[in-house]
């Protein structure tokens, strides 16, 4: 078993070699860690967001600016295949909720937004999908990204989070942090709120089992 010490400083650096990077995530979440994981670039991003769905049990919570399949650079993002599986595995279970706010208004591709479509049309799926959609401009760019996982797991998007300098923002994940995974809990809830306060510019979506992949 590959056993790790853990650093002096808070945060795991960035600019470990990604299958030391993969590794020290996979040991952190084996074990539930309190230990904040800078994740700086997209293929840090998601191996992150490939072990958060594969841990979660209960209920995942993600704000996302557009549920991006792949970077400008052709890197992939919400396509990548193991982030799919895992979340297909994970709504399996009836009582699995996928809670999804759509930070800028636009999911990229619509109705042909792969994450979306391969998610909500398997034919596997048991759990519930919910999809908020504003119109652009009712969230403000300074609502940051996160993903909180039955509230004890997060990736959280942040300017002030450690980042490769050719990218303009970093996040830290965390696999035992329940203080931090409880505050983004309350802060995903708020923004429900104030979602419902604007519900003329809000529309919403639920797909129970069985319901296919639509906007309209």
């Amino acid at each position: 078993m590959v056993t790790y010490e853990k650093p002096k400083h808070p945060v795991i650096e960035t600019t470990v070699p990604l299958d030391v990077f993969e590794r020290f995530v996979n040991e952190c979440a084996r074990l539930r860690l309190d230990q904040p994981i800078a994740n700086s670039c997209p293929f840090h991003a998601r191996l992150i967001i490939a072990k958060l769905f594969e841990l979660a049990k209960r209920e995942i919570c993600l704000v996302s600016e557009a549920l991006t399949a792949c970077t400008e650079s052709g890197v992939e993002l919400y396509a990548y295949r193991p982030i799919i599986e895992n979340m297909n595995r994970f709504l399996r279970d009836p009582n699995a909720v996928l809670s999804i706010i759509i930070q800028s208004g636009h999911i990229e591709g619509k109705e042909s937004n792969e994450f979306l479509r391969e998610v909500i049309n398997a034919t596997t799926r048991n759990g519930t999908v919910l999809v908020h959609l504003p119109e652009p401009g009712v969230l403000s760019d300074r609502v940051h990204h996160f993903i909180v996982v039955d509230e004890a797991m997060i990736r959280s998007e942040s300017s002030d989070a450690p980042r490769d300098r050719d990218e303009p923002i970093g996040a830290l994940a965390n696999f035992g942090n329940l203080k931090d995974a409880s505050d983004l809990k309350a802060l995903y809830t708020e923004l429900l709120k104030y979602l419902d306060k604007n519900a003329p510019r809000v529309r919403k979506f639920k797909y129970p089992r069985g319901a296919e992949f639509t906007l309209r």
